[in-house]
């Protein structure tokens, strides 16, 4: 009788030593799943907070200036990856200038003339005596070299910008637009005269024009940019090649009103600023740094 007894103990023992070491591994697994979710979700944040800002700023200038990189190191802080194409080959610069805060780095470009009417990327100013300028150096590097961007913000020098974060208020507001504009006026309701005659047997129709001074554009539109270069060994003067390849190929055409206030010639003074617009042209750098410190823009 004890022996049984012994042995119903030893087997309810046996048991119990059974389900707790069950229980335990059970615990063990739910808690290395947690963590692996967790892992797993901060991972996919970091990816997410590495991606946020798929878009790119390149400034354009003739030559390079203290204020300019200020600009850009400002704009790094909202995280565009940001680029000054230098007009002026005088001078070797060097490929980045590192930011001070450690964010990143302003990306510096330049291209020799010679090579870039080679490629075919020239007659994008109608206006300057000089060819190719910048905006033929653009229109090469970001349709052929880096194109790993959802949009580019192009930027001449003396666009004034009242406040840093416009850009990224402007591109959370436009996300699917292949063009954002000043303007997008087609040639049949035109008024004006203006260079329809450039278009004439070069692109077809309908055509539409814009002051581009500060656009945005898609990757996509660049790349119909190449494609007539490809085609034709040439660009076309900028302001209505642009607008007329977003609508030749049916890409959507924004014209917003922060683009209202890029003009030809006007002057501005401090009073007329609006925080939410851009404004063309302000050629003279240390009076935008002014304008930013009155309107108390930190």
């Amino acid at each position: 009788m004890k022996q049984i007894i012994l042995l119903c103990l030893l087997v309810l023992l046996y048991v119990i030593v059974i389900k707790y070491n069950t229980e335990s591994f059970n615990n063990i697994n739910e808690n290395d799943n947690i963590n692996e979710n967790d892992n797993i979700n901060q991972n996919d944040n970091i990816n997410q907070n590495d991606n946020i800002n798929q878009n790119y700023i390149c400034f354009l200038c003739v030559n390079l200036t203290d204020e300019l990189i200020e600009t850009s190191r400002n704009m790094l802080k909202y995280g565009y990856k940001v680029f000054i194409m230098v007009d002026n080959n005088s001078k070797k610069l060097p490929k980045v200038i590192k930011d001070i805060k450690g964010i990143k780095d302003i990306n510096i470009l330049q291209m020799d003339d010679n090579q870039c009417i080679k490629l075919g990327y020239k007659n994008a100013s109608a206006t300057l005596k000089k060819n190719p300028v910048t905006w033929d150096k653009v229109f090469y590097y970001f349709s052929n070299i880096d194109t790993k961007f959802k949009n580019i913000w192009f930027i001449e020098e003396d666009v004034f910008i009242p406040r840093f974060d416009l850009l990224i208020d402007l591109d959370e507001k436009y996300v699917d637009e292949d063009l954002l504009c000043k303007q997008d006026i087609a040639h049949a309701t035109d008024k004006l005269k203006w260079h329809w005659n450039r278009a004439k047997g070069k692109i077809d129709k309908p055509w539409h024009r814009s002051l581009l001074c500060c656009h945005r554009q898609s990757r996509r539109l660049l790349q119909r940019i190449k494609d007539y270069v490809d085609k034709n060994g040439s660009l076309l003067f900028l302001e209505l090649m642009v607008n007329t390849l977003a609508h030749n190929n049916n890409y959507n055409v924004k014209a917003i009103p922060n683009l209202k206030t890029i003009t030809w010639k006007t002057k501005y003074k401090v009073e007329d600023i609006k925080m939410d617009n851009f404004y063309h042209p302000m050629k003279d750098l240390k009076q935008q740094e002014d304008y930013r410190t009155k309107l108390n823009y930190k």
